[in-house]
């Protein structure tokens, strides 16, 4: 029985949210970022990006 790998695309916005915000991994991302910027980051927030409308019509996709 062959297995097929199971992962996680980061670069999709579900899974980055997975991964660094409910995870409680922020350190993984904080890191790369004070290393690539020459920063000295202690914590980030990952904010939501979904603009939930009130109306049916603030709802529909673009």
């Amino acid at each position: 029985m062959v297995r097929t790998p199971l992962y996680i695309d980061p670069m999709i916005d579900f899974a980055f949210k997975k991964i660094f915000k409910e995870s409680g991994k922020k350190h993984l991302i904080i890191r790369p970022i004070n290393v690539i910027f020459g920063l000295n980051i202690a914590d980030v927030e990952i904010e939501e990006s979904e603009q939930l409308g009130i109306t049916s019509e603030e709802k529909k996709p673009p």
